[in-house]
């Protein structure tokens, strides 16, 4: 009797800027958070369209059948409102005020707790 996991394998994941140009990819969402320090319930938040950026980056999943990246090509220079058009997804987007706004919020909120824990260490 096999059981079929409730896990799937790792899923690529995009990382836009507040420019909304194309700046990484990262092989697995757990990847993306770590080296980025963002919780990755937020990244997958956004990969799925619940929530528009998170800590001032737009986050999507890499959807390799109908997109194909090549890095030295298209770092830099694929926007997210292509990515989005070539994979027939209708998303919202921040101005680039709003999200810097939302960055350094996001900043401060994360600098405040790292501050608490220390407190109380």
């Amino acid at each position: 009797m096999t059981r079929r996991s409730s896990f799937q394998g790792h899923i690529n994941v995009l990382v836009f800027n507040r420019h909304r140009v194309l700046i990484g990819m990262f092989k697995s969402l757990n990847s993306a958070s770590q080296s980025m320090s963002i919780p990755a319930q937020s990244i997958s938040l956004c990969c799925l369209g619940q929530h528009i950026s998170c800590f001032g980056y737009y986050f999507r999943h890499y959807e390799y059948t109908q997109v194909e990246i090549t890095p030295h090509e298209d770092f830099g220079s694929l926007r997210i409102e292509e990515y989005d058009k070539m994979c027939n997804l209708v998303r919202r987007y921040h101005d680039s005020r709003e999200l810097t706004r939302r960055r350094v919020s996001a900043e401060k909120r994360r600098n405040n707790n790292n501050t608490i824990r220390d407190e109380q260490d």
